[in-house]
């Protein structure tokens, strides 16, 4: 899988790692996830502020765009990478298909 290393955290699981545990795999099945993650501080943090920034940046706009990708699950935290206290907010968007 090609994934910049940045979307793991150490001693986290990876990608496919989290999505196993989401129970969204295993399956009987071929599979494909993707994943998108930023940050944003104080009015960069909102989700409108997070999607155009994902919309402005081809790699991440084309996982959104990716038809094949049907499944989607977002979620959000208070902070940014190693600073949970910071006035600001982290989105993470993973994408998947079963077939």
């Amino acid at each position: 899988m090609n994934r910049p290393p940045a979307h793991d955290c150490p001693g986290e699981p990876d990608l496919v790692g989290r999505v196993i545990a989401a129970d969204y795999l295993p399956c009987i099945c071929r599979w494909t996830v993707a994943e998108n993650i930023a940050w944003g501080a104080r009015r960069r943090s909102t989700p409108k502020a997070i999607v155009d920034a994902w919309m402005g940046s081809p790699p991440h706009r084309a996982v959104i765009l990716r038809g094949s990708l049907r499944d989607l699950d977002v979620g959000v935290s208070k902070g940014k990478p190693g600073n949970e206290n910071a006035r600001a907010a982290t989105y993470t968007a993973d994408f998947g298909a079963k077939r």
